[in-house]
């Protein structure tokens, strides 16, 4: 029987150099003066999440650009929201006790919302769709397991939450930008069904490693007791 209580998972935030610029800060500033919280902006970015994996989803309807243009500027609206919360909470000292919980439901929600969007939009696949929201899902499972264990908190990994959406975004702006006739399929997969695969290996890689750098640093590590 494990004897050994678990520690709380810390408040170390993902490590992004975007975060340093100065920008950020004066908008968080001038956000918290008018009475917008943190939690305001995370719904705002959920709400985008979910939204964009939608207008996704309906290029399978419509092979349109406009659908998928739409669906990008979401997805960057809840890129700029998710890393706006945290600034708003740590850098203009707006935190909440329900923050953690705010930073994190919704970003899972929106995982899955953006993944299975990629599943059935054009050039995709459902089954890899589900594949892609579950190993997303499994990916931040693995990194909050590792920090109740005791190990440090770990967002290294090609295929983390922005890896993910990186991949996604190369694909949706390739058949944006590139000419009808340069759209290709490969075993029936358009370039959106080729990201979401290469999402599903690349996050069961990253989880894997995760792991791995977890049980080497707790097994030299002393319990406390």
């Amino acid at each position: 029987m494990n004897t050994i209580a678990p520690r709380l998972p810390s408040q170390a935030r993902r490590p992004l150099r975007v975060r340093e610029i100065r920008g950020w800060r004066a908008i968080a500033r001038s956000l918290v003066h008018i009475g917008v919280t943190p939690n305001h902006i995370s719904m705002l970015g959920l709400a985008a999440g979910i939204a964009a994996g939608a207008l996704l989803a309906a290029t399978s309807l419509e092979a349109s650009r406009i659908l998928l243009g739409a669906s990008l500027a979401l997805m960057l609206l809840r890129g700029f929201c998710n890393i706006l919360d945290g600034v708003m909470a740590i850098e203009a000292g707006a935190a909440t006790r329900t923050g953690p919980l705010y930073n994190e439901v919704p970003d899972r929600i929106s995982d899955v919302a953006l993944m299975l969007g990629a599943g059935y939009a054009t050039g995709g696949s459902p089954g890899l769709g589900w594949a892609a929201a579950t190993v997303a899902l499994f990916t931040a499972y693995v990194r909050v397991q590792v920090e109740l264990a005791g190990a440090s908190a770990d967002y290294r990994g090609l295929f983390g939450k922005p890896g993910r959406m990186i991949v996604l975004a190369a694909s949706m702006i390739w058949l944006i930008a590139v000419p009808a006739a340069w759209h290709f399929q490969i075993a029936g997969l358009g370039p959106i069904g080729l990201a979401t695969t290469l999402i599903v290996v690349g996050s069961l890689g990253t989880s894997m490693t995760r792991l791995q750098r977890a049980a080497r640093e707790l097994s030299f590590t002393t319990p406390e007791p």
